[in-house]
Order: structure tokens, then C-alpha cells, then sequence
């Protein structure tokens, strides 16, 4: 029987957030020791009212040089396209925090997105499968305010990454979460901002945890300097905010 191989792209908190239902979800979906550092295009591009007002990540097509995810492959191959919508599940339950899902693959502030090896075989039974029916889970999907200005949308309208894939990455497939931005003034901050915000909440741990496990961006030496710089970098790496 034909099965792909596939895993999460993870650009934040899902890799290390102790909530009950990201911990179990990570322990039942995942194989942890199996994760790879990819480059991907990602930055601190939303104001996040759960963190204290602080940024977290989005993918954008925007940055200059890519960052660091990890990819965290599953634990088991998915055979059929009924599997995948299972993992597709777990991810939106433990992303959202919410036992019961109405809709996992879309909702009011992001999506569970796609991407697809393309060096895959596109002829494959269940590579077709998911092309054809992944779209039908995307009606009524609007991709608009995944971007700030004129920069390329992070996911298309059937619900696809628009990112290229991880080199060296062998697996079939990724899903990961996309976000939309939010940002002052329709800009996304700059090391200064990003600080600022950190500074204003006198939290730091969603970029300490990022860092801590491998999650970095183009703009992560200029954020740590500026925290050295007002001697609290040594500090906060020993005690981030709960």
C-alpha cells in the first residue's frame, strides 16, 4: 500500500509549549527525535495578545534572509487522505487549544496549510488524492490578510504553503500553521520593536524558548544584542516569563 511520509514545519510555540493538549499532541503525533533544522522565510510578525502583547512568528515571503524552523516528522506514515485529516486535527486542536475543532483546517486568525515535496511522485494514488481533495476543505477561504503590503501571500487560496521547500528535507509532505500578521502601522518591527514589546511586558520567553530550541530568525543577533546590551540576555535565558 502506498504511504507518504510527512511531518510539521514547527516555527514557534508548538515545539516546546507546555499546555496540557500541546504536550500530549507532541507525544502522540510526533517523533521528536527525529526532527531536522530547515531554513524557512520566517520573522516576528504578530502582536499576540496571549503573549503579553509580545511578537510571534509568521512566514513571509518578505524577509531577507531565511531563518531556522524545525520539521518534526510523524510518527507514522499516512496512507490514506482520511489519515491525514486526522493529523490535520490533532495539529488544529493543539495549535487552537481547543478539545473540539468546528473546522481544523481554517479559522479567524490562521489555517493549517500544506506543502507538498516536489520532487514527489505526482502520480502517486494518494499524492493525487491530496491535491484533489485538500482544495474542497478550503471553500470559503479567504488568504487576504495573510501578508502585510505588497509582499507575496503566505498561503494561496486552496490552502497551500507558498514557500519553497526545505532543501535536503526527503519526507513527502509538511503541514504547518500560518498565521496572519499583525503588525503597527502595517510594517513589520524591527529589532528595536520587537524588543520594545518584549521590554513593555517584561516577557521574553516565547523568543528565549524559540532560540532554546533551534527556532531563529534573520533578526535574532540584532534582538540578542539589544538585550546584552542592557544586561539582561544572561539573565533571561536562566528565567523567562510562565
Amino acid at each position: 500500500m502506498t504511504s507518504l511520509n510527512g511531518g510539521v514545519l514547527i516555527i514557534g510555540s508548538l515545539l516546546w509549549d507546555d499546555a496540557q493538549l500541546r504536550k500530549e499532541w507532541r507525544q502522540s503525533s510526533l517523533d521528536l527525535s527525529g526532527k531536522q533544522s530547515v531554513a524557512a522565510p520566517i520573522r516576528y510578525g504578530r502582536i499576540s495578545e496571549s503573549r503579553h502583547l509580545t511578537y510571534t512568528m509568521v512566514f513571509s515571503s518578505s524577509v531577507p534572509d531565511h531563518g531556522i524552523a524545525q520539521a518534526v516528522p510523524f510518527r507514522n506514515s499516512i496512507k490514506s487522505f482520511a489519515e491525514l485529516e486526522s493529523q490535520v486535527q490533532s495539529l488544529a486542536r493543539a495549535e487552537k487549544l481547543k478539545k473540539k475543532v468546528t473546522n481544523p483546517y481554517f479559522w479567524k486568525w490562521g489555517c493549517v496549510g500544506i506543502l507538498l515535496n516536489p520532487v514527489a511522485d505526482s502520480k502517486a494514488e494518494l499524492l493525487t488524492s491530496i491535491l484533489e481533495n485538500w482544495p474542497k476543505k478550503f471553500g470559503g477561504f479567504n488568504n487576504v490578510d495573510f501578508c502585510v503590503n505588497s509582499e507575496q501571500r503566505s498561503i494561496d487560496k486552496q490552502g497551500m504553503l507558498q514557500i519553497g521547500w526545505p532543501t535536503g528535507l526527503s519526507w513527502d509532505f509538511l503541514l504547518a500553521t500560518v498565521v496572519k500578521p499583525e503588525v503597527s502601522d502595517n510594517v513589520y518591527p524591527d529589532a528595536d520593536g520587537i524588543v520594545a514589546a518584549m521590554n513593555n511586558a517584561a516577557c521574553y520567553n516565547y523568543f528565549l524558548n524559540n532560540k532554546q530550541h533551534g527556532i531563529s530568525t534573520f533578526q535574532d543577533e540584532d534582538i540578542s544584542a539589544r538585550l546584552k546590551s542592557t544586561k539582561k540576555l544572561e539573565f533571561l535565558e536562566r528565567r523567562a516569563c510562565a
